[in-house]
């Protein structure tokens, strides 16, 4: 992906976070929607825990 293009769409899906959290964020998405996982965010304690869950996982063994 162009490093331009990657960065606005960062921004157009963060807008009110910086900009390289914006891109984290992002990237971050791209990966969990490639890898087919959920992301479970919760705060615990003062502390924010992140699991990842996967979604539509079939395990064919033969």
């Amino acid at each position: 992906m162009d490093p331009e293009l990657f960065s606005a769409n960062g921004r157009a899906y963060y807008p009110k976070r910086d900009h390289r959290k914006a891109c984290c964020l992002f990237l971050e998405d791209m990966i969990c929607k490639g890898l087919e996982i959920e992301p479970q965010i919760y705060a615990e304690d003062n502390k924010i825990i992140i699991k990842w869950t996967i979604v539509n996982r079939v395990d064919t063994f033969l």
